[in-house]
């Protein structure tokens, strides 16, 4: 499946598994896997519970990814970083810029559910969002796990999805 993915030219990126956290041996490993089964693995993102800076991204750096889309917030939609285009990322530990990016993700479908208090406020914020991004030119990252399309709960949302691809 992964093959046909990049041969329709889509990017596959890693999402690390929550035991490569502060472990580079054990996330080198998941993105040489990766990388043998899709070809070139550049860009992912961590579990942002597991995702520390600026350790988290120096693991990546010495991986090899170029970009990392984990920032974002956990209980709402927003512009964690201050911005919605990617930025280099700095090691302030190391005192020197890495060789990867930081694209930062305006919202989660989860934590802005957590945030909602209804179906409608939920799609209103979450086209707020887009539409503030689009003002300034910005690039709209978004995170809707593919697990929500099959929960009963998740159900009375899905109308939103494809207005948010439009």
């Amino acid at each position: 499946k992964i093959k046909r993915i990049t041969e329709r030219g889509h990017t596959v990126g890693i999402h690390a598994s929550l035991n490569t956290y502060g472990d580079s041996e054990n996330f080198i490993k998941e993105v040489e896997r990766l990388k043998n089964i899709s070809g070139d693995v550049n860009e992912g993102r961590h579990h942002f519970l597991k995702f520390s800076v600026p350790e988290s991204w120096a693991m990546w750096d010495e991986a090899g990814i170029k970009r990392d889309l984990t920032m974002c917030y956990e209980n709402d939609g927003g512009f964690r970083c201050g911005i919605a285009s990617e930025y280099p990322v700095f090691d302030i530990l190391r005192r020197k810029q890495l060789n990867i990016y930081e694209q930062p993700t305006i919202v989660m479908e989860r934590a802005l559910k957590r945030a909602s208090k209804s179906v409608e406020e939920f799609q209103e914020k979450f086209i707020e969002l887009k539409n503030t991004v689009k003002k300034y030119n910005g690039q709209f990252v978004f995170l809707w796990h593919q697990d929500n399309f099959e929960r009963y709960e998740w159900r009375k949302y899905e109308h939103i999805y494809p207005e948010i691809l439009k």
